[in-house]
Formats: C-alpha cells, structure tokens, sequence
C-alpha cells in the first residue's frame, strides 16, 4: 500500500510542472577536482610507472602538470564534470568534437585525452541504448575526429609526446611541486 501511493505520488510530480523543481541525485556534483598530491604521484613513479592521469590538472590546455625524469602526470583534455562520479568523463561524442574544436583552433601541440565512466555506460539502463552513443565515440577517434587528424594512439605514446612538448617548452608545466625522491609519510 505504502509503495503504490509512492509510486502515485512519483508519477504525479513527474507528470506536473513541479517536475522542474526536482532533479536526479547526483553526489559528486557539489564537489571539484583537488589539487594534485605529489606524494601519490610519487608512489605511482615509485612503481614504475612512466605516467600518471590526472583529474586535478583537468581543463582545456593540455599542461604537464608534473615531470620528473621520464615520468609526466597530465591532465585530461575532454570530458565534463557532471555530477554522477568523481572523474571528469565523456558523456557523448560531442564532447569530443567541442575539445577538438577548442583544440585546433589554439593551433598549438595537443592531445585530446577523457575517460569514459564505463559502469554508467554499461550498468546504468539498457546497454542497446548506449551502444550507439559509444560506438559513436569510438569511430569518430577511429576516424581521426572531425578534421581528420586526430589519431588514435594508447595514453603511453600521449605521455611520451607530452614529455617531449614539456622539454622543448613547446606546452605548459603547471606550477606544481617537484616529485620528492622519498615519500614522507604524515602520521
């Protein structure tokens, strides 16, 4: 009885002008990438990776925001902060072609780089409502984007360009501290 009057009720805001007035929980949607902390990304490097991405140096300019050696902490270039998790995600394809845009026009060294939230694409609703929007984005960076010349390559080989745009100041380095060679662990 309890549910049925929810249900009722549900579907009478949902049916009314009120409808407006109530929008879908979303948790992370008050909140906003830190800062980046050395300290994970020197255990990152400590394990030997070569590279890290980053949600904190999220924004439209491609930026090292941390080298030391060969290793390189970047920031994502594409993708928007919604709200339904705590990364910075590509909701659809045109999130693509608005970072290209932006992108090419600043006629500069580049990457394009986003995450995709997979559980939202794949555990959230039907999946064969989604696949066409996913598959959208996988043929238009298969294509070479809107201009054609986009290309496709793993996050490994966008670091090594990065490394080398940094070390020829041909792209931003953010103001960040430098890696520490020991990690100090605040007790």
């Amino acid at each position: 009885m309890a549910h049925d009057l929810y249900r009722r009720m549900r579907t009478a805001v949902r049916d009314s002008r009120a409808r407006a007035l109530f929008g879908a929980y979303r948790p992370y949607e008050q909140y906003e990438p830190g800062p980046l902390s050395p300290n994970i990304a020197a255990t990152v490097q400590r394990h030997g990776f070569s590279y890290m991405l980053s949600k904190s140096g999220f924004g439209t300019e491609p930026r090292v925001l941390l080298q030391s050696g060969p290793f390189v902490v970047l920031n994502y270039t594409a993708g928007r902060w919604d709200g339904w998790t705590p990364f910075e995600t590509i909701n659809d394809v045109s999130d693509l072609r608005t970072a290209e845009r932006r992108l090419r026009n600043n006629k500069q060294p580049a990457w394009l780089l986003g995450g995709i939230d997979t559980c939202l694409w794949t555990f959230s609703g039907e999946l064969w409502r989604h696949a066409p929007g996913l598959e959208a984005i996988a043929s238009f960076v298969a294509n070479g984007g809107s201009s054609g010349a986009l290309i496709n390559v793993t996050p490994r080989v966008i670091a090594r360009y990065a490394r080398l745009l940094a070390e020829t100041g041909r792209v931003p380095q953010a103001a960040v501290p430098v890696v520490p060679t020991e990690i100090v662990w605040n007790r």
